[in-house]
């Protein structure tokens, strides 16, 4: 297959999970969660599933893209300032952990690299929230332990998911690419 061909049918695959991730972050917007989980800004991370497949898929670069795709349209359709910075502290630490776990080759499965970045997206948006609020130490006493038993509990669904769902989709290139 010639590069440039290559190069096409990346940047198709891209499209793709970065309209999936959309399409789940949507949906999470519409999902009255503040009723059932009290938690200030708490999504459930389904938009990370589209990024951690494109991960295992598609490389780190891919999914770098996506993620960054996502968070910027989203905080153009849907968002504000705030949140588009919330959501980029937290999907920045997503990609950083996503690297370190590459790195460590295949030492975790699904479900616990999806706890690990479910815990990093619920990090990154606190020490977003510390630089903007200032007030660090009673934010994370208070709000960073509900954060992280949501985020562990959520993080298990989504691998879970993702641990269902991944096998049964087709392969997207020669070199299929897993964490």
């Amino acid at each position: 297959m010639w590069a440039k061909d290559r190069f096409v049918k990346q940047v198709l695959y891209c499209a793709m999970y970065t309209a999936l991730a959309l399409m789940l972050s949507f949906v999470e917007v519409l999902l009255p969660l503040t009723a059932a989980i009290p938690l200030p800004g708490f999504k459930l991370g389904l938009a990370n599933l589209a990024v951690m497949d494109c991960a295992f898929r598609l490389g780190l670069p891919a999914a770098f893209a996506v993620s960054l795709a996502r968070v910027l349209l989203m905080g153009i359709l849907f968002g504000n300032v705030t949140s588009f910075f919330f959501s980029l502290c937290g999907g920045i630490t997503v990609l950083l952990i996503l690297t370190l776990c590459k790195r460590l080759g295949s030492t975790f499965s699904f479900v616990g690299i999806s706890v690990l970045c479910a815990m990093g997206h619920s990090a990154g948006q606190l020490f977003c929230a510390v630089c903007i609020m200032g007030s660090g130490m009673a934010l994370l006493t208070t709000y960073a332990p509900f954060l992280a038993a949501a985020s562990l509990l959520f993080g298990f669904v989504n691998g879970l998911l993702l641990f269902r769902i991944s096998p049964r989709l087709p392969l997207l290139s020669e070199k299929h690419s897993r964490i």
